[in-house]
């Protein structure tokens, strides 16, 4: 896991040393069984396309606004609250995302794509979220961003949004649809679900992160309301495996019911529904007709 050192490298490490660490984190993804990594960027990201480029893995890869991770919330122990820092011009990060996207969309025969990455409802201002979806029609462009993280975030919506949950804020907005992938979904509410589900917005499960936060996140929830799921492993595992018995596991300890979330239903999340939210279906069906397989989807952070 790569987060807590990039957090600090720039007072510790260069960026010529962090390099070979993120090719080591790489390459311990895929070991882990991940096919299609989904990597959110801070900062530069020529050290990922360059491993893009040489490793032949595919990627999904965006720049994240806010571009700090003080900017996206850090967990104060004296407080015991996730604090903000300053996010800086969040709109000039969206500029630098839709340029990546310009000079990188498509290259190494389709083996990198590009999307648009708003950090979240709470940390990136509402007009920046509406360009985001506009730009994301215009030009096609997937949209991947964290939805009902933490307990500060539906804070700081309700108080943006007349009391609205996040879900509900982002559909008032036109935000929400099936090109967007949504990560963690943890603390929705009751009138979530069937929004999520109408709009055809993608939720990425991620069971073994949540677990080390001693969380549950929904998961057979959504299957039971038709909502597409994507499995994901996080910032926390580098192995797809284990992090599809938790999403397994857990979601049976969730539910109460044993055969409520099967190894089927499990699998299917972490191939076709990965592929799904990733828009990229033309990939899994040639995986599927050659090998009777999918890919999945792994979220680095």
């Amino acid at each position: 896991m790569t987060m807590p050192l990039q957090m600090v490298s720039p007072d510790f490490i260069s960026p010529a040393e962090l390099a070979p660490i993120v090719e080591w984190d790489c390459l311990a993804m895929l070991l882990g069984g991940a096919t299609t990594i989904v990597a959110e960027q801070f900062g530069g990201a020529d050290t990922w396309i360059s491993l893009v480029d040489r490793l032949g893995f595919r990627s999904d890869l965006g720049k994240s606004y806010p571009s700090t991770y003080s900017a996206i919330g850090y967990y104060d122990k004296e407080s015991g609250r996730v604090v903000l820092g300053d996010p800086g011009n969040i709109a000039a990060g969206l500029a630098e995302n839709l340029a990546l996207h310009d000079r990188w969309h498509g290259a190494f025969n389709d083996r990198l794509r590009i999307h648009l990455s708003p950090h979240g409802p709470d940390t990136v201002p509402e007009e920046v979220l509406r360009e985001t979806r506009r730009q994301a029609d215009q030009r096609g462009i997937t949209i991947h961003l964290h939805l009902a993280q933490h307990k500060l975030e539906l804070e700081t919506v309700a108080k943006r949004a007349q009391g609205m949950s996040s879900v509900a804020y982002l559909e008032s907005i036109g935000f929400l649809g099936p090109d967007v992938m949504t990560t963690h979904c943890t603390y929705l509410q009751a009138g979530d679900f069937p929004i999520l589900a109408r709009t055809g917005t993608n939720c990425v499960h991620i069971a073994y992160r949540k677990a080390k936060e001693a969380l549950t996140s929904p998961f057979w929830e959504f299957l039971d309301q038709g909502i597409n799921v994507a499995l994901a492993t996080d910032s926390y595992s580098h192995d797809f495996i284990l992090d599809m018995k938790f999403a397994a596991m857990l979601g049976k300890i969730r539910s109460g019911e044993g055969g409520r979330v099967t190894a089927e239903k499990v699998l299917t999340c972490a191939t076709w529904g990965a592929a799904k939210a990733l828009r990229s279906e033309e990939h899994t069906s040639e995986l599927q007709s050659r090998f009777g397989i999918s890919y999945a989807v792994f979220c680095l952070k």
